[in-house]
């Protein structure tokens, strides 16, 4: 309390000092002191403090008093102009060096600001104005402005026009508040440029504080958000959130920085998530990892939304240039609340995702996860509009259970585009544990997912299916190399249900190459299936390119129609493709079920390879059932390529009258090749980022060139 009483004892010397040579009495301000000082003897401590400030705005009033009596209000002192308006956050200089300008100039010469003069009262100058009221300990506004006028012109030097002295260690009011003494103590509370008018002397004691001011958040550096905000060609651009709703995180940063600015990153994940919001006065919030920064915990849960599509919650990284920031993992599992409008964009995970919550609008774009994606699961509740896009998810791998690569259900609007799947589901070959198992898959979409589109991507090498695509869907433009079986469409095995109803969609445009068996189990087991079909209800099967199965077994097939599969197989258009040095291109397993209204037209069927036919149904057929038009056949040894039940059947009995006799001479088995074959092809594709994006090595342009290997065709 004695200290109290004594800072209000200095406050009030202050004041008579300043106020003797107005045309106010000083006598009756001592009087209107002293009486002040006993009734405050029964005041608490922070009564107390109200009523010290109070004091400081009769203070500021007579300062502004003094400098009008003395001819010092704001304006010009001869030739040296001063600064004359009052100045908020947002001012802005209406002509060429005014007010804001000449502000500017007196920080610079303070060594307070490192830019040039701009005429606009930016987060970067006012936080400079802020450092110069600290330095000079200089309360609201007329004392801030008498000093900078006082640099400006040093004539009006000849009043003493701060509180303290120009080395001060006082300090404006803090983000959160505060309060406290001068320079022996707690820095003492200030009022910024923005500040209330000052009170009149008659205001009675006991006003509340004014409310601090906003947090001060500098100015961030276009390229630290250049790779989230420039509208790059191929990828997704996001309008920058409003100021204050990016959490910076950085290995260097400490949790009790703020987190709005690189310089005042936070640490670790936790306090970034407890400074961001959901959608706010419609602004999202973004989190923002440092690049080339390791965080060795997980992300943990997810809780937050975006606003929208267009303005989602970001998750990603900040920096001019580096590797993505890594993380161990990420989950949105709880039921409540929904978690909807988000963007994981740039980002590496060592751990897989694990997605339940419900919501809707989920991105996930230029990511590594070299553990695979994980599973993404409406289990509690519906999720909708689910987007992976330039990706890339490798080497999903389980010492015991089932590993994919993605695993989806139920989700109703799923897009996988132009991402990179490789070496999901297994170790290397002869790996002790976690080998190659038919369970793992590189993409596993379940019956109970709708509207799906898988286009444009490169998988690979996966332990059994390229692309289990169990809901049928849009399926193009998509490359796949060395896969046991490249794509299943509708198709289900095991105890799951098909799906209601039989599957729709289009296989078109794709390139599978070099099918291989299941190599890292033991045994091998024989694969090599390009495209294998059930439980369609429709389908378009055109202008896909299945190329030189690799298998050892006896079991390979180019294309497979199961009849036997839920609802068979129905209403499908195979037309324009190429099945190249692939044995037994077309097998239709019309045995039993049902096998209707297929159509197998302007097709190529061509192999060296003895053994097997061209075209394989396992039982008689009617051309209601199956019709054979113009595709051209040549197979190496015989003239039975065609086989019906247990009969062989040469190219002059076969049921397609407008059939072709292809030559020899097509056969060409150093043919198609791809860039740096396909290891080192596949090695540089999982270096593909935003920073170093290869579109020659991506579809539709390696799609290109393969074809044209095989334009003769």
């Amino acid at each position: 309390m004695r200290r109290f009483l004594a800072i209000f004892l200095v406050v009030g010397l202050i004041g008579v000092g300043l106020f003797s040579a107005s045309s106010l009495s000083a006598n009756s301000l001592v009087g209107n002191l002293t009486a002040r000082l006993t009734a405050a003897v029964a005041l608490t401590p922070e009564q107390l403090i109200e009523s010290l400030w109070s004091q400081v705005r009769i203070l500021q009033a007579i300062l502004a008093e003094l400098l009008r009596v003395r001819g010092l209000a704001p304006g010009s002192v001869g030739s040296c102009r001063t600064i004359t308006t009052q100045l908020v956050l947002g001012s802005r200089d209406t002509t060429t060096g005014g007010d804001v300008t000449r502000l500017q100039q007196v920080l610079r010469r303070e060594a307070l600001l490192n830019v040039a003069p701009t005429g606009y009262l930016g987060p970067l100058t006012y936080q400079g104005l802020l450092s110069f009221q600290k330095r000079y300990v200089l309360v609201g506004w007329p004392s801030t402005l008498a000093k900078l006028n006082m640099i400006l012109c040093p004539t009006v030097s000849t009043v003493a026009l701060t509180t303290g002295t120009s080395t001060g260690t006082g300090s404006v009011v803090s983000p959160a508040g505060g309060g406290g003494g001068g320079s022996t103590g707690s820095p003492a509370p200030t009022t910024p440029i923005s500040s209330q008018p000052t009170t009149p002397i008659t205001q009675p004691p006991n006003t509340p504080l004014p409310p601090p001011p906003p947090p001060t958040i500098p100015e961030i550096p276009d390229n630290l958000l250049a790779h989230l905000t420039d509208p790059d060609s191929g990828w997704t651009s996001f309008d920058q959130p409003a100021s204050g709703h990016i959490i910076f995180v950085s290995q260097s940063g400490a949790d009790t920085n703020n987190g709005l600015s690189a310089a005042t990153a936070v640490k670790t994940i936790a306090k970034a998530k407890s400074l961001a919001r959901n959608c706010t006065n419609g602004s999202p919030y973004w989190i923002l990892f440092e690049r080339g920064k390791v965080w060795s915990e997980s992300f943990g849960d997810l809780k937050l939304s975006g606003c929208s599509s267009s303005q989602p919650l970001v998750v990603g990284s900040y920096g001019v240039s580096g590797n993505r920031p890594i993380l161990a993992g990420l989950k949105a599992n709880d039921p409540t609340p929904s978690v909807s409008n988000v963007a994981l964009v740039g980002l590496k995970f060592t751990g897989p995702l694990a997605w339940r919550a419900p919501g809707s609008n989920i991105l996930i774009e230029d990511s590594y996860f070299a553990n695979g994606l994980g599973a993404i699961e409406a289990l509690n509740g519906a999720i909708s509009q689910l987007t992976i896009r330039r990706s890339i998810i490798v080497d999903a791998v389980v010492a015991t259970g089932r590993a994919q690569g993605l695993f989806v259900r139920g989700v109703n609007g799923l897009t996988i585009e132009e991402s990179v799947f490789d070496h999901n589901g297994w170790r290397a070959e002869g790996s002790l544990s976690a080998n190659a198992a038919q369970e793992n898959h590189n993409i596993y979409l379940r019956t109970d997912n709708n509207n799906v589109v898988v286009r444009r991507n490169i998988i690979a090498r996966a332990s059994s299916h390229g692309l289990q695509a169990r809901a049928g869907g849009e399926i193009t433009e998509n490359l796949f190399i060395r896969n046991p079986i490249a794509v299943s469409f509708g198709f289900v095995l095991g105890n799951q249900e098909t799906k209601a109803g039989g599957v729709t969609g289009a296989i078109t445009d794709n390139i599978i190459l070099e099918g291989t068996d299941m190599i890292a189990t033991t045994p091998a087991l024989p694969r090599g299936f390009g495209l294998e079909l059930g439980n369609v209800r429709s389908a378009t099967v055109s202008g896909n390119v299945i190329a030189r199965d690799q298998s050892g077994g006896t079991g390979p097939l180019g294309i497979k129609l199961s009849g036997t599969n839920g609802l068979g197989v129905k209403n499908i258009d195979l037309t324009d493709n190429i099945i190249y040095e692939w044995r037994r291109p077309i097998l239709i397993n019309n045995s039993a079920g049902t096998v209707d209204n297929i159509s197998i037209n302007d097709n190529v069927l061509v192999s060296s390879r003895t053994g097997k036919q061209l075209v394989e149904l396992e039982r008689d057929f009617s051309s209601d059932q199956v019709d054979f038009t113009g595709n051209g056949y040549w197979l190496s040894g015989g003239d039975g390529w065609f086989k019906v039940a247990t009969s062989t059947i040469a190219l002059a009995d076969w049921v397609d009258t407008s059939a072709r006799q292809l030559d020899s001479s097509l056969v060409n088995l150093n043919r198609p090749t791809v860039p740096g074959g396909y290891s080192g092809l596949l090695n540089t594709l999982r270096g593909q980022n935003k920073d170093n994006w290869r579109d020659d090595l991506m579809p539709p342009d390696i799609l290109d060139d393969i074809r044209n290997q095989l334009n003769d065709f």
